[in-house]
């Protein structure tokens, strides 16, 4: 039996189904592509339970929207988020030493915190991605790049 030694960065909605306001009602399917790929995973935090572990340990009322909008929350996020990504970047870096390929990080298209800017897509790219993509760049991980639909519910995807 070949062991492989593939990783791949999913954001935290891809595999834990029934969280709003993006789920997966199709996890079994999700898991079964990685597996036929013989890769690990590696679930990144989710920048929305961020937000509310952040407000809840400092009781303030943090907004999304408003946030991404303002240069200088901009900054407080990119710390925010940063700081979160820490421990992630340290298991990556394990795995690296280890032998393993981060093989792919896959973003959520249209989301504003998650999606991937990739070639032609007119969509920005999410802050959070943005962070996770320029942290793995510092640390010189350059890996391949895909954008999932995730159903919202009532066959509705994020657009």
């Amino acid at each position: 039996m070949n062991k492989s030694k593939k990783i791949i960065l999913v954001p935290h909605c891809f595999t834990t189904k029934g969280f709003a306001p993006q789920h997966r009602e199709d996890i079994d399917e999700v898991l079964q592509v990685l597996l036929n790929y013989e890769a690990g995973i590696i679930q990144m935090p989710c920048p929305h339970l961020i937000f509310l572990q952040e407000k809840s340990n400092h009781n303030k009322a943090f907004k999304i929207k408003e946030s991404l909008i303002d240069s200088n929350k901009l900054q407080d996020l990119n710390y925010l988020y940063s700081k979160h990504l820490n421990s992630y970047l340290i298991q990556i870096d394990e795995y690296k030493k280890q032998g393993f390929e981060i093989a792919g990080l896959i973003g959520v298209r249209r989301s504003p915190t998650c999606a991937l800017k990739i070639g032609g897509e007119k969509h920005e790219q999410g802050v959070f991605m943005d962070i996770v993509k320029q942290r793995l760049e510092d640390k010189n991980i350059h890996t391949c790049t895909a954008n999932i639909d995730i159903p919202l519910g009532n066959d509705k995807t994020y657009k």
